[in-house]
């Protein structure tokens, strides 16, 4: 590691048993934070009601930055001013590649969006909304002229009503 004139540090090398290990960690990121979007997607497709969606939107959030959180929360000062001292290596930008003055990354990025919100909608949010057209037409159909109470037992009992007349 070396200090740059402008107080800034930097990598000149690593070795390979720690670039090995700084790999394996960021693989596993990379998995946690893939099955936590994905957990958290399919949890916030299964909201009913807008209240519960906004809470559980920040829920995920809070999720996704806890480790952030916990380092600004229990790192030691030092650490922190060194890591926020650490220089970003330069390396060399490939040539921008673009379509009529549209970047391809932005192009991919967007229809990866795209597809991602579409696969989202058919394969979780269609299904949800028929179980739940299932489950009113199991509760609302047929016989509706009834009565029912929960019992201190918490046994439900029900009873059969006249009709309803308007009045």
């Amino acid at each position: 590691m070396t200090i740059l004139s402008n107080d800034k540090n930097s990598f000149d090398s690593i070795s390979n048993s720690r670039y090995t290990l700084v790999m394996i960690t960021t693989i596993c990121r990379v998995a946690v934070v893939t099955s936590l979007g994905y957990a958290g997607t399919a949890w916030l497709a299964n909201t009913v009601s807008v209240t519960d969606l906004i809470l559980n939107a920040v829920a995920l959030e809070f999720v996704l930055c806890v480790d952030e959180i916990i380092f600004e929360a229990l790192a030691p000062y030092r650490l922190k001013g060194a890591v926020d001292h650490f220089a970003s290596s330069p390396m060399p930008l490939p040539p921008v590649r673009d379509w009529k003055g549209i970047d391809y990354e932005s192009i991919s990025l967007f229809v990866t969006l795209i597809v991602l919100t579409i696969s989202v909608w058919q394969l979780l949010v269609i299904p949800f909304e028929y179980r739940l057209k299932l489950a009113d037409d199991a509760l609302c159909a047929g016989e509706l002229e009834f009565v029912y109470t929960i019992g201190k037992t918490g046994v439900p009992a029900w009873s059969e009503s006249l009709p309803y007349r308007d009045a």
